[in-house]
């Protein structure tokens, strides 16, 4: 029972009636007192052999595509996970080019801001993960404390770069 009245507690738009067509007849009007008292609902216990007229009102019929697409923004995701494919295939270049560089190059002036960037992408990395993982139940990336150090010592070294231009 408290599995269906969490189940009913999800929805976003009450619904007009709920009807009850499962189980024994006391257990569906208890049922039908808990979700009145509980969520305010109307509900009907079914009884064998009734017939009851359905209301259409144009706009209270959704499909289920509709019903999802309410409850959750697909184009939201779907532009979610578009950008996320783009981004990976131009990291994906980045990182290709990025190892041609720095076997071409010899600057360390240019390796050690290469070295930055890097440092930055991957604190944005663990902040994406940690954003993605939040309400999991197993914890998130443990830092150690040398990966901390990195950190800190790439934001010095964007603060300081930024301070010399």
């Amino acid at each position: 029972m408290n599995g269906l009245l969490d189940w009913l507690r999800g929805f976003q738009k009450a619904p007009k009636e709920i009807f009850l067509v499962h189980g024994e007849p006391d257990a569906k009007l208890d049922f039908a007192k808990t979700v009145k008292d509980q969520l305010g609902y109307d509900t009907i216990p079914v009884i064998v052999n009734s017939e009851y007229e359905l209301e259409i009102g144009g706009s209270e019929v959704n499909s289920m595509k509709e019903a999802i697409a309410e409850a959750i923004d697909l184009k939201k995701i779907n532009d979610t996970r578009d950008n996320l494919c783009g981004i990976r295939r131009r990291l994906e270049d980045i990182i290709y080019n990025t190892n041609l560089k720095i076997e071409a190059t010899r600057d360390p002036e240019k390796i050690a801001r290469i070295n930055n960037l890097i440092l930055e992408l991957d604190k944005f990395a663990i902040n994406l993960e940690a954003i993605i993982s939040e309400g999991d139940e197993e914890p998130g990336i443990q830092l150690s404390d040398e990966q901390i150090a990195k950190l800190r010592q790439a934001e010095n070294n964007k603060n300081a770069g930024a301070k010399r231009n």
